[in-house]
């Protein structure tokens, strides 16, 4: 059963019953000695501190049986004062605070301090507890033991310094994240993003806008599209090229076209601004023949084209 609420005023009311699943029921000592059962039911109140502070502070049987104005604001007023709080509360409440504040610096300072005594460990090897005979096997087994020691220190598996090769992965990642979320590409160059990347780890350099949205993505697209040929050119069985025209938000005309593998696999291919030239049959044919000439110097293998009922397109079938 669960302990009765209990607060600095708790000694000068009586607890009569549960009010609900988290609270009781009070009357002050004064009513209970005053009062029939009836009347008191009409006086009670819920067992909180606020609740008891305002009853007591209009009872007039209260004040009768404390007598004095002074004693009675001694009672109601001072219970305020935090610095009367039970030693053991008050040191609890203390001590969560610190934590809550200090909990992130902690974790670091022990984690530090496991660092520093890695460092200063000295790991034994087979060679270490092997009889040393001479000088050459003796420089060996301390060569092997610094070797062991420090690709073993614990900053190797914290925050660390990426490598040349980890870097690319970075940057592809990067973008991925940018282009996924619909972020602007100059979301890296934010006072935030850099706060954010320097608080998971200083040694990660973010690249400028313009790196990201050139260098970074014209080699990602790149990469992208030479996977997707070789995925059309390795298809032995043989592939559909489908293409459609679309209004964007920009209100441009969009020709776009994608090729749909053996396996049914969705390969975008390109698309085209064509605003001038949607209505045009003359102008949309030399880009679907360009299509597919380039398609076959490729070496891909086509089966169908496929396209919509729009005027230019049917015409061009």
């Amino acid at each position: 059963m669960k302990r009765p609420r209990t607060h600095r005023l708790t000694k000068y009311i009586k607890i009569l019953g549960k009010q609900n699943s988290c609270n009781t029921y009070a009357a002050c000592i004064a009513c209970v000695e005053k009062l029939e059962q009836n009347e008191l039911s009409k006086n009670t109140f819920t067992n909180k501190k606020p609740q008891v502070k305002n009853h007591l502070k209009n009872c007039k049987y209260f004040q009768e049986k404390i007598g004095n104005q002074e004693e009675l604001d001694k009672i109601i007023y001072l219970t305020d004062n935090e610095e009367e709080e039970e030693p053991s509360q008050k040191h609890q409440k203390c001590h969560n605070n610190d934590f809550g504040k200090n909990k992130y610096e902690i974790v670091f300072k022990y984690l530090k301090s496991m660092q520093d005594n890695l460092k200063n460990l000295n790991f034994k090897t087979i060679e270490d507890t092997a009889s040393v005979k001479s000088f050459s096997s003796t420089s060996s087994a301390l060569s092997t033991r610094s070797s062991y020691s420090k690709t073993n220190l614990i900053e190797s598996h914290l925050v660390r310094r990426p490598s040349k090769k980890e870097i690319p992965k970075f940057e592809q990642l990067l973008l991925r994240m940018s282009v996924a979320n619909g972020f602007p590409f100059q979301w890296v160059n934010h006072p935030a993003t850099l706060e954010f990347f320097a608080f998971l780890n200083p040694f990660l350099i973010l690249p400028k806008r313009k790196a990201l949205s050139n260098r970074i993505l014209n080699k990602e697209t790149a990469d992208l599209s030479a996977l997707r040929n070789e995925k059309l050119i390795n298809d032995q069985v043989g592939v559909v090229l489908a293409f459609d025209g679309w209004k964007n938000i920009l209100n441009q005309h969009i020709f776009g076209s994608l090729f749909i593998t053996s396996s049914g696999e969705i390969l975008i291919w390109d698309a085209l601004d064509i605003s001038s030239e949607r209505e045009r049959l003359i102008d949309v044919m030399p880009k679907i023949k360009e299509l597919i000439q380039e398609i076959n110097g490729l070496g891909i293998k086509l089966n169908a084209i496929v396209s919509d009922s729009a005027p230019g397109y049917a015409a061009a079938r």
